[in-house]
């Protein structure tokens, strides 16, 4: 796995550790596990967090498509070649949705099924 671009990383990217506090106001918290890495491994986290967040509450992954796609795009227009951009990270960012859905698979807080669920939706995600 090759980063088109090392930057500074949250390295903990999990919905608890952003606070809204606004219209388009967004705060950072907890950065412990902060270093510097791959663009796409905090925006794969919250991509995981996602799709974690549509199958506990809707039963289907797929709910979580159009927000991730949105907020992908999002991210990249701030780039000066915007579909360049969203091409190299949406090429790595399976890899980090599958790495998060394992964490949150090995919480023992959830059922066994619901586990399996997510460990087959990162098998899934790591064969694209």
């Amino acid at each position: 796995m090759h980063a088109d671009h090392c930057v500074r990383l949250h390295g903990d990217a999990t919905p608890a550790n952003f606070l809204v506090s606004g219209h388009h106001q967004l705060t950072a918290i907890d950065f412990e596990r902060s270093h510097f890495g791959d663009r796409a491994y905090d925006l794969g986290m919250l991509a995981g967090e996602l799709q974690h967040w549509a199958l506990h509450r809707f039963g289907r992954w797929e709910m979580a498509e159009p927000y991730i796609g949105h907020f992908l795009w999002e991210y990249c227009r701030h780039f000066p070649d915007q579909p360049a951009a969203f091409r190299a990270i949406t090429h790595r960012l399976p890899f980090y949705m599958a790495l998060t859905l394992l964490r949150i698979a090995r919480n023992s807080y959830l059922g066994d099924h619901y586990a399996r669920g997510l460990v087959h939706r990162a098998l899934a995600c790591l064969r694209r």
